[in-house]
C-alpha cells in the first residue's frame, strides 16, 4: 500500500485495517497548502509526506518504528496482544484572494490508537479491543472561505476525546465479524482508500450522507456508539450493516466526548454490499472494489445539522462506489496508477 494512502487512512479511518499488514506502524505527515478562492476558482495544493514503515526501512528489530524499538519492549508489547499507533497531521491553508477573508490558519490531528488482541492477552480467539484517542487544534479555515462542504478533513474545534472504543469479535476463521461501542461509520461505509489520499472531506465520505442528521452521522469528529456486522466470502464478495445512534454526541458541545442514548433520538441504519479484492502489496490481484449502499434515520427531522428547517421528513441517501488499481509500477507493488468513482 503506498505511504500516501496509509497515512491518509490512519488519519480519518480505524487503525485495524493499518495493522494487519503494517502491525506497529507510526506515521507521520504534513501537509502545507495555499489556496485562493473566489465565486469560482480552482484549488492549488502542495502536499507533502513523510513515512516510515518497515518496507522502506531495514530488516532490524525496530527498524519498522520511527523511534526504534524502545529496547525492545514495543516488540513484546506486539507479542503480548498489544499495539500501538500515533499520527499526527498538520496543515496550513490561506485564502489568497476572494473567500470571506484573506487570512491563514494552521490547523493539526493528533491520534493516539491502543489495539488489544484478546488471543494474545487473554486466548480469546479472534476478538479485538481498539481504542483511539484524539486531539484536534489549530484554526477554523473554512471560516476565512466560506464552502458549504468544508476545505479540509481535519478540521474540527479544538478538544481532545475519545473517537472510538470498540470490541471487534470474528467468526468463521474471520470471514464474518461484530462490532459494538464508538464507532467511525466511515472506516467502512462510504469509503474508497483511493479517494482518502485527498484532503477535501468530500473525497472520504459524500457531503450528502456527512451533513446528515441533527448532528452529523457517527463520523469525524463526533462518534456514537454502533453495532456493526460484517460478511466477507472467499471470493471477496462483502456486505456489512449497522445501526447507529441517531444524534452523536451531545448537539450544541462539540468539545469532548457524549455518550446518550435517547428514545427521541431514533437510529441511523446503513447497509453497504459489493466486491472488494485483496490490498497486499505482496498480491499478483490488482486492488478493486465496487460497491452499492444505502442509509436511513428512523426519526423524521425537522432541520438539518446547520439548523435550517426542512419540514419532518425523513433522511435518506443511497451511493455507488468504485476504485481499482489500473497500473503497477513494478510486479507485485501497490504502487502505480489508480482510479475511483463516487455518486450518491
Amino acid at each position: 500500500m503506498p505511504g500516501r494512502q496509509i497515512a491518509e487512512i490512519m488519519g480519518t479511518s480505524s487503525y485495524a485495517a493499518v495493522e494487519e499488514q503494517h502491525p506497529g506502524l507510526v506515521v507521520l505527515e504534513s501537509r502545507n497548502r495555499t489556496a485562493g478562492y473566489a465565486r469560482r476558482t480552482g484549488i492549488a495544493c502542495v502536499m507533502a509526506s513523510l513515512l516510515a514503515s518497515a518496507a522502506a526501512l531495514g530488516a532490524e528489530p525496530g527498524a519498522q518504528f520511527l523511534t526504534g524499538d524502545w529496547g525492545g519492549a514495543r516488540t513484546q508489547w506486539s507479542e503480548a496482544g498489544i499495539d500501538l499507533m500515533l499520527t499526527y497531521i498538520g496543515e496550513y491553508m490561506a485564502v489568497t484572494s476572494g473567500g470571506l477573508a484573506q487570512k491563514g490558519e494552521y490547523l493539526s490531528r493528533t491520534d493516539l490508537g491502543v489495539t488489544l488482541n484478546t488471543e494474545k492477552r487473554m486466548g480469546w480467539k479472534d476478538g479485538t479491543f481498539q481504542f483511539t484517542f484524539m486531539h484536534t487544534d489549530g484554526g477554523q479555515p473554512n471560516d476565512h472561505v466560506g464552502s458549504l462542504q468544508g476545505v479540509s478533513n481535519i478540521e474540527a474545534p479544538v478538544t481532545t476525546k475519545l473517537l472510538e472504543a470498540w470490541y471487534d469479535q470474528g467468526f468463521f476463521s474471520g470471514s464474518a465479524s461484530l462490532r459494538f461501542g464508538l464507532y467511525d461509520l466511515n472506516t467502512e461505509f462510504d469509503a474508497m482508500e483511493t479517494a482518502k489520499m485527498f484532503s477535501n472531506p468530500s473525497f472520504g465520505i459524500s457531503p450528502d450522507f456527512s451533513q446528515s442528521g441533527v448532528n452529523g452521522p457517527s463520523i469525524f469528529p463526533t462518534t456514537s456508539l454502533a453495532l456493526r456486522a460484517r460478511y466477507q466470502s472467499a471470493g471477496n464478495l462483502y456486505a456489512q450493516a449497522a445501526i447507529l445512534d441517531g444524534v452523536p454526541g451531545k448537539p450544541g458541545a462539540p468539545r469532548g466526548t457524549y455518550i446518550r442514548l435517547d428514545p427521541q433520538d431514533g437510529w441511523l441504519v446503513a447497509a453497504e454490499t459489493g466486491y472488494q479484492a485483496t490490498r497486499a502489496s505482496n498480491s499478483k490481484e490488482r486492488y478493486l472494489k465496487l460497491g452499492v449502499g444505502a442509509w436511513r434515520y428512523t426519526e423524521p427531522l425537522s432541520a438539518d445539522v446547520n439548523g435550517n428547517p426542512v419540514g419532518a421528513r425523513y433522511s435518506q441517501g443511497f451511493y455507488l462506489i468504485s476504485e481499482a488499481h489500473l497500473y503497477r509500477e513494478t510486479a507485485g507493488s501497490a504502487k502505480g496508477l489508480y482510479w475511483f468513482l463516487h455518486y450518491g
